[in-house]
């Protein structure tokens, strides 16, 4: 690689006059390392703020040997993509089976390799999560939330018609991450229950809706007929009239 740097070109030539001086390989890998595009591009990305602060800070790059900022330049390449990885796992992964133990080591080629392989076997199901892209690391942290599990046992129907409100307010001012497939199990035998019932409404509305309009129309009938026989035989007084309104009502209420 071939440093722009008045620093970095210096550091190159000692390192051709001096090539077992461990001193001067470090500056050189350092030089290397904040050169390189891929730190210039990290150095950018607000998702990496806190490893820019950490592990990658300049600061802290002057505290390593030359071995581990060997480790570091091999590493950088894959940095990126195992952000990346770290975001998709937040949204697929497994939250109850991964912890501190399961950080990426981004001093380590192979451990970037190794985060970015698992993100590649992930679950299409979402994650319900508040945890944001800056905050890298919060996946891993041991105060994070990981289940449902208390919520599931006291969770209402009402609540469950606004499942992501619900855990918002429970866990406000936490930090969470967890799997939803149980509850959301529970909220989908809800819905199901709730549009089986809503599918009954209808039929029972439909079949009172004929019902009564197959009344109306034989009591219209009765009522018209009657009126026609009655004044045909001259019988066209009230009492007669009431009998056969009575008659109607008893047909209409008990059918």
């Amino acid at each position: 690689m071939a440093l722009k740097s008045s620093t970095g070109a210096i550091y190159m030539l000692f390192n051709a006059c001096l090539p077992d001086d461990k001193k001067v390989k470090k500056r050189l890998f350092l030089e290397e390392i904040i050169e390189s595009n891929e730190y210039k591009k990290l150095s950018k990305d607000k998702r990496a703020v806190s490893l820019m602060k950490t592990v990658y800070s300049f600061s802290s790059l002057q505290k390593q040997d030359e071995k581990t900022l060997g480790c570091i330049k091999e590493a950088l390449p894959y940095a990126e993509k195992a952000i990346d990885a770290i975001c998709l796992i937040k949204r697929h992964g497994d939250a109850e089976t991964i912890d501190m133990n399961d950080v990426p080591d981004f001093t380590s080629k192979q451990s970037l390799q190794r985060v970015i392989s698992n993100s590649n076997r992930l679950s299409v199901v979402e994650t319900l999560t508040n945890i944001k892209d800056t905050d890298l690391f919060g996946i891993y942290k041991a105060d994070t939330i990981r289940n449902l599990d208390d919520l599931y046992k006291t969770i209402t129907i009402k609540e469950l018609e606004q499942l992501e409100d619900k855990i918002d307010k429970t866990f406000k001012g936490q930090r969470y991450w967890v799997n939803p497939q149980k509850i959301r199990a529970l909220q989908k035998k809800y819905n199901e229950q709730k549009e089986m019932l809503e599918e009954e409404r209808k039929k029972l509305v439909n079949e009172k809706t004929k019902r009564y309009g197959t009344k109306a129309i034989v009591t219209g009938g009765f009522l018209a007929s009657s009126v026609a026989v009655l004044s045909a035989v001259g019988a066209t007084s009230l009492p007669a009239l009431l009998i056969g309104a009575v008659a109607c009502a008893i047909y209409w209420i008990k059918g």
